[in-house]
Parts: structure tokens; sequence; C-alpha cells
């Protein structure tokens, strides 16, 4: 009696956490032995925001830019910038992430950096509706000029 070849369903299940995505490698073997699967690599928005501000000694309303590095596989995520006030956070700019994982936005400083000179960047890497997981957010101070 000749051997039959019965098609075999697989199935593959990956249980992925929010913003990793895995590669999975399927390999068939032609002569009809097992199917050979592995996990080739990782991809999504990587790394933390570093940021520069251009020129950080400013006066009140002078023209500053924000340069935003350090982020991989991020393309078209959304970079903010946000000045830290008495009561909150409030946007000076922002802008989205293009090829090179880079972007720069431009704002003018604010009339109250004798009392907070404080900014962070945040990027929602895994997007989930914040920026308190690690590598969202960074700090920076805009030093004034002016005599406070």
């Amino acid at each position: 009696m000749a051997s039959k070849h019965l098609p075999m369903i697989f199935s593959i299940l990956v249980l992925a956490f929010i913003s990793v995505t895995l590669l999975i490698e399927i390999t068939l073997n032609p002569a009809g032995g097992p199917i050979i699967a592995g996990i080739t690599g990782e991809t999504g928005c990587v790394g933390s925001p570093s940021i520069i501000l251009i020129p950080n000694i400013v006066a009140a309303g002078e023209q500053v830019t924000a340069e935003f590095s350090g982020l991989g596989d991020c393309y078209g995520k959304i970079v903010f910038l946000r000045h830290q006030t008495a009561n909150n956070l409030e946007l000076s700019c922002s802008c989205a992430l293009e090829d090179g994982n880079q972007c720069s936005c431009a704002f003018a400083a604010p009339s109250d950096l004798c009392s907070s000179n404080i900014f962070y960047s945040q990027i929602d890497k895994n997007g989930n509706g914040d920026f308190n997981d690690l590598g969202e957010s960074n700090i920076i101070r805009l030093y004034t000029s002016q005599i406070c």
C-alpha cells in the first residue's frame, strides 16, 4: 500500500504586547518534513526622545527651535514639546518624525522663564494614550538671558 501525505493544518498563536511586532519566518520543507518557524527580530518604535533647544539661552518671545532625535522605527509618530507652567503642561510645539527618525519644530520662548524653564519632550510610542511608559518622555531646561 502506497503511503499518502495528508495536508496538515498548523496554527501559530503569537501573543504580542502593544508596540512590539514579531517577525516570524516560516520555512516549508519541500520534502514533506516539518515546518520550521523562528522569530527573526523585533520592530516598533524604540529609544528615548532626545531634544536640543537652539538657542538654549533666550529672552522672552525669542524664537527657539526644538530638534528631536534618539528614536528608531517611529516614522510618522508625533513628538510633543510641552512647557511646565505653575498649573499644568502647555504645548509649545510638535512635529511628526520623518525618515531618520528626526524632526524639529519652532516656538516663541515663554514670558515666565524666570519662574519655570522646564520643558518635556513626549511621544506615545506604544499608542496607549499616555506618555508614562519607559522612553516616552525626556526633560530639558531652557535658560533665560534676562535678569530674574
